[in-house]
């Protein structure tokens, strides 16, 4: 039996279809030994192997197909160089799980100068990593990484980064709740999701959660989306603006070595921080930063022809602010009160925001409401009916804030506290 099996292997290797070397190959047919030694080489599209990666001996012959759950086999140089790997077969399709990976010899010394350095782009607010023998060019809200080549007249593989500003309708919070329970502001994750989400609805991607996949250095939710050939966009979302970082393919490129540092430069793609500069932070107390804002504002109203009576005017540091990621503003509200949003209902009204001193469900009685409007309006404060209405535009865009007149000051604090969070304003 072990005379036929040996043969037929023989056979088979000089018909080129063996892809295993005779040692490691049992009587059952199985790989054997917990080591290999090799070329190691990327899988092709067409290629028929199972596994993703391919040792290749000292002839030009597949010793065995490779996988790795715990390493990166195209990272650190491993690819196109003599390497030993460490780990067991798969019983169920003979691809060699690699446990354990080292470079034996350097045998492609084609880029020795290549190096991965870091990048980062303050306007459009993200950092990545790219390989120095790449070109870099920044257009409009792109950033386009091209991949090496001795003729720049050549259509090439490259690696597109964009932002691009996106609006879509905000949570539905307006829902029952137990009494008693303070509604909270949607939070980061919430807005993440729903914003990723009505993308995927809104470009016909399909069902989100099929799609959606966390990607970058810390691991952000983001959607996946595959187009044709090798192509492939992943789609993060922050503050009212979509990411793309697309992989496109070309005719003339090196698809799957320009694929794999794809893979690599969205391991590192991450958003840049949003906080204070460095030598303006504030070490202000709360109360203290309070009392700053609350002069701020009220000397801020005056250019809003706001009439308040200063000496009643609501204490803003008894306020409790809170931010809206999809229309870019913030306001403050009594911190004892309870707020929901919900889209507009009527024609000239975006999204509609409802303050109470109780718990806001179906039945309760708002006492102060602020719109986000679809039109401009002049800067005007009426009395109708006993009902009180302020508009008040900040960096384009206005706001209504009504109530009855009895919480004048309340309307007139939150109306005064207003404030943009992006001097763009999506349209």
């Amino acid at each position: 039996m072990k005379k036929f099996i040996f043969a037929l292997v023989f056979v088979l290797i000089l018909s080129g279809g063996a892809y295993y070397y005779l040692n490691s190959i049992s009587e059952d047919g199985n790989l054997e030994g917990s080591s290999f030694e090799g070329i190691l080489a990327e899988q092709q599209a067409n290629d028929s192997y199972a596994g993703s990666h391919l040792l290749i001996g000292e002839k030009g012959e597949v010793i065995t197909p490779l996988r790795s759950l715990l390493i990166n086999l195209s990272g650190n140089n491993y690819l196109n160089n003599k390497v030993r790997v460490i780990g067991k077969a798969n019983i169920d399709d003979n691809v060699f799980e690699v446990e354990g990976i080292s470079i034996l010899e350097v045998v492609d010394p084609s880029k020795p100068d290549r190096k991965f350095v870091e990048y980062e782009n303050s306007d459009l607010g993200f950092e990545i990593k790219y390989y120095s023998d790449w070109k870099v060019s920044e257009v409009g809200n792109e950033v386009i990484f091209l991949s090496p080549s001795e003729n720049d007249s050549v259509d090439l593989d490259k690696i597109v980064i964009s932002q691009s500003p996106f609006e879509h309708n905000g949570l539905e919070l307006n829902l029952p709740h137990p009494e008693g329970l303070e509604i909270s502001p949607p939070t980061p994750e919430d807005i993440l999701k729903h914003s990723l989400k009505s993308y995927a609805d809104k470009n016909n991607h399909g069902d989100f959660l099929s799609i959606s996949e966390k990607a970058g250095k810390d691991k952000i939710l983001s959607l996946k989306i595959v187009g044709k050939g090798e192509n492939i966009d992943y789609i993060f979302y922050r503050s009212g603006f979509v990411y793309k970082v697309s992989f496109v393919e070309s005719l003339a490129g090196a698809v799957a070595e320009n694929k794999n540092i794809f893979n690599e430069m969205l391991s590192e793609f991450n958003f840049k921080d949003e906080g204070v500069e460095e030598g303006g932070e504030d070490d202000l107390t709360d109360e203290a930063e309070d009392s700053v804002i609350a002069e701020d504002l009220v000397e801020d109203s005056l250019s809003r022809s706001f009439d308040y009576d200063s000496e009643n005017l609501f204490d803003f540091s008894k306020m409790a602010a809170f931010e809206s990621s999809i229309y870019h503003f913030s306001a403050k509200y009594p911190k004892d009160w309870y707020y929901a949003g919900k889209r507009g209902e009527a024609s000239d009204v975006l999204h509609h925001y409802g303050f109470s001193d109780s718990a806001i469900n179906e039945s309760t009685v708002e006492l102060v409401g602020l719109d986000i409007m679809a039109s401009h309006k002049d800067n005007t404060q009426s009395l109708s009916n006993s009902i009180l209405t302020v508009y008040v535009n900040v960096d384009g865009r206005t706001y209504r804030v009504s109530g009855n007149e009895s919480y004048k000051n309340i309307i007139l604090a939150i109306a005064m506290s207003i404030t943009s969070l992006s001097t763009e304003v999506a349209q």
